[in-house]
């Protein structure tokens, strides 16, 4: 409901639109990375599935400004990012369960997490390049 509001209100459109002129220069390689980082940012302080219910409109109207970047990519670096809180404890359940009992600090979680956030971001950005790669645009339309 609340991605719908956004879409009717051009949120979505607007966020879309900066986001594909800010990363225009940097190719397909770019709006993939750009989308991953919203993602992440964004799952650093809700949950994923929020994330992924608030950006998911706006990779749809990525994909359909631009029929070069396939939705199912979009819709894989949207999943792989939202679901990948590794610098704050907010993002994620478990996170806040372990915090008391091993005694962790936010700044604990933001020293260990970039680097493996980075690692993730470099593999989930690769694969889908390579997907991009190996089978080109966009899917075949479902049969009807």
């Amino acid at each position: 409901a609340f991605g719908e509001a956004l879409q009717k209100t051009g949120i979505v459109s607007y966020i879309a639109d900066n986001l594909m002129a800010a990363t225009v220069d940097l190719g397909k390689a770019g709006v993939i990375g750009s989308v991953y980082a919203l993602s992440v940012v964004l799952s650093m302080f809700i949950n994923n599935g929020a994330t992924v219910a608030i950006l998911g409109p706006m990779v749809v109207s990525i994909a359909q400004k631009d029929p070069t970047l396939p939705l199912n990519a979009l819709a894989w670096t949207l999943t792989y990012g939202a679901g990948s809180c590794f610098t704050t404890p907010l993002g994620y359940q478990t996170n806040l369960m372990v915090m008391p009992d091993g005694k962790y600090k936010m700044p604990d979680f933001l020293r260990f997490g970039i680097f493996i956030q980075i690692i993730h971001m470099a593999f989930t950005l690769g694969f889908v390049m390579a997907y991009l790669q190996l089978w080109g645009g966009p899917p075949a339309k479902p049969l009807d």
